[in-house]
This record gives structure tokens, sequence and C-alpha cells, in this order.
């Protein structure tokens, strides 16, 4: 008897459960303004603030990327861009919808809406509108106007508590397919979105460097799993730098040790020192800084002014950083500092003062701009140009494939104020 009863009573607490869950489902279809309505007509929108440094043309034709891909392999007369102009996409789209599909019922409909997407400088906005429904009842064949089926006041009983049986599977399923919709959307202009980078930037790996040791922009950080297989010991502030730090007298800026030269008196093989001896960016001031090793980048000339180049990925703390500041500096290593590079590339400022733990000595420019003592090279930068690089500029398929499902970098372009040398 107790065996018996104590079945009963798990037999009731697991329908119980069974109960509450499909209760805590439901209320997604059930609340109100689920299927929200403009001026009496149903529509869905969904809104992506983009990252400062794009232009509306260059938003639009990241969405329009988004919805070649998303209607790639469907049926191209019933999916298709049917205008693209002023920054405005319309399209026309049609989605089967099955609501029984067994032995003994194949209970379908042919969703038919219309795609919009706005874009500007700061938002792409996302619009599911003129949803209707071809639907056969087993007899015939009817089109059905999603304002009389899905609405608050068609699908959900009085009481707002359940769906109604026969409308409540068109409202159930419709939010359904918007919900895809938006995720994919979403989903491929997360790169480009401050809520997207935002979400990368708190999952980026801390460490940053592949098997051969390249810096972060070379680490696919959808997957950190794959992205690091070597980590390099902490390396710990030696004493003697920080004694130095301590005795220097205020108000100097620790370049004593430098010789100032021109821009046009650089020396040396610079694809070979950034790419094979990395360099440090290094922006903020003395309140708040940051360093990143970096690969990328190189030296030139633009607007007649000599410039140096640099890339930062948005997922990096630097960024933030750097977005604030107007100069930052480029420094140049000896090899023995290689270790200490690596270490740079490998941790985030998120986490620890980097600074303080890679053992580097800070040192200030005039303008204020944040150099180490260590360094044999400082080049001091103002920003001149910064541009956010999108994926349809890169002319090599090969390489534009790699970089698809990885976040852009920034370009920044800045002015070579000054450069020191040891």
């Amino acid at each position: 008897m107790k065996s018996r009863a104590l079945m009963l009573l798990l037999a009731l607490m697991v329908g119980i459960a069974a109960i509450s869950q499909e209760n805590g489902v439901a209320d997604k279809y059930v609340k109100a303004g689920a299927v929200p309505t403009v001026g009496g007509k149903v529509v869905f929108s969904d809104t992506v603030s983009i990252v400062q440094g794009y232009t509306a043309q260059q938003v639009n034709s990241i969405a329009r990327s988004w919805i070649d891909g998303y209607f790639k392999g469907k049926d191209a007369a019933r999916n298709r861009v049917v205008t693209d102009a002023n920054c405005k996409i319309d399209a026309m789209s049609q989605r089967e919808i099955v609501f029984t599909n067994n032995s003994f019922s194949y209970d379908k409909a042919l969703m038919n809406f219309v795609i919009s997407l706005n874009s500007t400088s700061e938002h792409c906005i996302i619009t599911i509108s003129r949803v209707n429904y071809n639907y056969n009842d087993g007899t015939t064949t009817e089109v059905i106007m999603a304002e009389d089926y899905i609405t608050d006041a068609n699908a959900v009983n009085k009481k707002g508590t359940k769906l109604s049986p026969i409308t409540g599977k068109f409202r159930r399923k419709t939010i359904d397919a918007v919900d895809e919709i938006f995720e994919s959307f979403n989903e491929s202009l997360k790169y480009y979105s401050k809520e997207g980078l935002a979400e990368i930037a708190d999952k980026a790996p801390h460490v940053m460097f592949t098997k051969e040791q390249q810096p972060v922009h070379e680490v696919q950080v959808s997957q950190p799993a794959q992205a690091a297989v070597h980590q390099p010991q902490t390396v710990q502030a030696p004493q003697v730098q920080h004694q130095v730090e301590a005795e220097r007298p205020a108000g100097t800026t620790g370049l004593e040790g430098f010789r100032k030269i021109s821009p046009e008196e650089l020396q040396g093989n610079f694809i070979k020192m950034v790419s094979k001896d990395w360099m440090l960016i290094t922006a903020g001031d003395r309140e708040k800084a940051n360093m990143m090793t970096a690969s990328w980048g190189g030296v030139g000339v633009l607007y007649n002014k000599p410039v140096a180049i640099c890339f930062i990925n948005p997922a990096r703390y630097t960024y933030s950083i750097m977005e604030k500041s107007d100069t930052y500096t480029l420094t140049f290593y000896p090899g023995e500092y290689k270790d200490i590079l690596q270490y740079c590339g490998t941790k985030s400022g998120r986490d620890e003062d980097k600074i303080k733990r890679s053992g580097l000595t800070p040192i200030y420019t005039e303008g204020g701009a944040v150099a180490f003592s260590q360094a044999c090279i400082i080049i001091e930068c103002k920003k001149l140009l910064s541009q956010s690089l999108m994926l349809d500029a890169i002319e090599d398929e090969t390489e534009r494939n790699k970089r698809a499902m990885q976040p852009m970098h920034k370009m920044y372009i800045g002015e070579i104020l000054n450069v020191w040398v040891k």
C-alpha cells in the first residue's frame, strides 16, 4: 500500500511539474502584447544599436547581406528583395508553418509576410508586417489575415490565461517564426551592434594567442575552445624598475634616456618589427591606461602627414579606452622582452592591472600619452582617421570567408607627433 501511495504521489508531482512547465512556456504566447499592433495592423519589430563609425549606407549593406543569406536556398519566387533604396529594404517572404504532423493528421498553413529593414548610422530596424496565411481546412483554401486571428482579442481568452483552440495555434507558430527571424538578424549583426560587442567582450577568452603566437585578432572569439594553446607564465614586475619609478622626481616624464628624432629618421624593417617582433598599443592617460600586443600595422603618409596605422578588435579592453583618447603610443622592444609582450597579449585589463603585473615602467609624454621606459622606440600619435572595417570590403574571397564569423577590427591612422629612440 505504501509503495502504491508513493507511486501515485510521484505521478501527481510529475503531472504538476508538467503543467507548470507548459504554463511557463505558454506565458510567452498568452501575455498581452505578444502580438503587437500599429494602427490596427499586426507589426513585429526589433532594433539593433550600431556601434559608432558606420554610415547608414554601410549598415544597409550589412542588412542586405543578412537577408540575402537568410533567403539563400529558399524559393526565390516567394522569398526575394523587392526594393533596396535610400537605406531601406523591403522583401516578400513565405514559410510553411506546421501545426500537427502525425499518422492521423497533417495540419499546416503558408505564412506570408513582408520583412522591412531601415538603416541609419545608429540603428538598424527590422519589421515584419502584412502577415496573412493560406490555410486549407481539408475542403477549401482560404486567406486568413493576422489581424483576424492572432491578436490578443482573437487568440486569447477573456481572462488572458490561455490560447483559443483554433486561432491560438496560428498565434503560437507566428510568434515562433518571428522570434527565429529576429534571432538570425541579431546574430548576423552582433559584430556591428553595441549589445553584440558587449557580449563578445564579456565572453572573450583570457588567452588570446594561437599556437603560432599571433595576437588576438587571429582568434575566432566565437570559438574560444580552439583559440589558444599556449599560456605564458605570469611576468613578475622587476623590483628595480618600480624602485626607479618611485625615485623619479615629480614633474619629469621619464624620457631622459631617450633621444627625440623626426619621423623621417625612423629606421628598421617595420614589416618584421610589427608582424614578428610585435608592438604595444597603449591608450589612456595617468588616470586610466591599458596596453595590448599587436602584429598588424605600419607607417606611412596620409594628407601629407607622417602616420602610423594600427588595428584594434572591439572585443579588446583597450578598444573602449582608445575610443575616448586623442593620443596614444606604439612602442617597440628589444628581443628579451618578447615574453612580456606575450603576456600583454594573453591577459585582459578587465581582470587585472596589466601595467603593474607586466613589470613595465610607465612613462609619460609631454602631451600625457603613456609609454614604457623599457621600449627602444616610442611613437606618439594623434588620431587622424578611424574606420571600422567592413566584411564586404575584403576583396580576397578566402580571407573574407575566414573573417566571416569574427568581429571586424577598427583601423586607427594616427598622425605621428613625436618619436623617441634609445
